[in-house]
């Protein structure tokens, strides 16, 4: 039993263990003048010290009114230093092991003069996911930019997130007679916010960015050219699931190309997901462009042309077949012409002749032959 010297409101429990194995907790302290503090128990520091809880001084210390609701530990492999979420009835805080707030944003929220309250948080990679009590979920950076992830059931009350797993979310909440809880899933897209929590991780956390996220393509971004292709219809979210513009266009600013067409390059396996949309092919053109990639950018540009995918392979294989070229002034044909410029300059004179065949550049075409 430890003899308590100052006001205590919550004792909270860590992953962290002392070198003796004991468990480090958390205190929730009040100050004289009705303010918070969170701090660790003394054996954080000393393994030889017990539980009671460290000086103030060295905690973090909330605004006037600012009620410490939950914490919630990022779970990390061993030996990596682990963040802190922390859920106000003010602020949702992104903080280090130094009690160093990383990021936060407020907890509530008005909109259209409806206040929406954050009534839950956990981790998701290096993103903190919460619910509200608009029936929403959000995931908020370690830049404290927030981005909508998913709703929850409209007649969700109160819900409360009780863990995040590969494919799903459960969350708890009232039941419609508010006597009971129930416990309920939703579906879950996680590739984005995993790999733009990544792009965003504080510095001198998450080494070797471009291996992780590109570890993390492969396990999340579902691949029916696996599954048997004489079975049946393959289920599942497809190539890109969750994936907006946005994602791409942070990872091209971040200077992560390679990323960014690994997560929209063209795969035959889309073609099983008729029902899911995909990132428009001329963003994936300008990616393999930009990766000095040009049959893979030709290729791009022409997924909604299956036609003119036949056209070239049939010319390729010396076999008769016809197809519907695009208007000269259209903007698929300006795109081939500007890809036919870059792979000529660069060299690449296949590409640039079934560029400019396609495009019905003719004259541009016969002097690129006589070179």
């Amino acid at each position: 039993m430890w003899k308590l010297h100052v006001a205590v409101r919550k004792i909270l429990s860590t992953p962290l263990k002392t070198t003796k194995g004991m468990s480090v907790v958390q205190y929730v302290l009040e100050d004289s003048d009705g303010t918070q503090w969170l701090v660790y128990s003394k054996n954080q520091a000393d393994g030889n010290q017990g539980y009671t809880p460290m000086q103030k001084t060295k905690g973090l210390h909330f605004h006037v009114g600012e009620v410490v609701c939950e914490t919630a530990w990022q779970q990390l492999e061993e030996g990596e230093k682990p963040l802190i979420a922390i859920r106000t009835n003010q602020r949702i805080l992104m903080v280090d092991m130094d009690y160093n707030i990383l990021a936060s944003r407020p907890a509530v929220v008005l909109i259209g003069g409806t206040a929406r309250l954050t009534t839950s948080i956990q981790w998701l990679g290096y993103t903190i996911v919460y619910t509200c009590s608009d029936n929403r979920l959000y995931y908020m950076l370690a830049d404290s930019r927030e981005r909508p992830l998913g709703s929850l059931d409209i007649h969700a009350t109160e819900p409360l997130l009780m863990s995040i797993l590969t494919d799903r979310v459960l969350y708890a909440c009232k039941h419609r007679d508010h006597r009971l809880t129930q416990v309920l899933s939703r579906a879950l897209v996680p590739l984005e916010p995993l790999v733009l929590g990544l792009l965003y991780a504080p510095e001198g956390y998450a080494k070797n960015r471009e291996q992780l996220m590109m570890k993390i393509i492969r396990q999340y971004a579902y691949k029916p050219a696996e599954e048997d292709p004489s079975g049946p219809r393959p289920v599942g979210p497809g190539y890109n699931a969750g994936v907006t513009g946005e994602l791409i266009r942070e990872l091209r600013k971040k200077g992560y190309l390679s990323v960014a067409y690994a997560i929209v390059r063209s795969c035959g396996g889309n073609k099983e997901f008729p029902d899911h949309p995909q990132i428009a092919p001329e963003v994936k053109c300008d990616l393999a462009m930009s990766l000095h990639r040009l049959d893979d950018a030709l290729q791009e540009l022409l997924t909604d042309s299956p036609q003119l995918m036949e056209y070239l392979k049939s010319a390729e294989e010396g076999k008769p077949f016809t197809a519907l070229l695009p208007h000269p002034r259209s903007t698929l044909a300006e795109r081939l012409r500007a890809l036919a410029s870059i792979a000529a300059l660069s060299g690449d004179y296949n590409t640039a002749r079934k560029c400019m065949d396609l495009s019905g550049d003719d004259w541009d075409l016969m002097e690129l032959m006589s070179l």
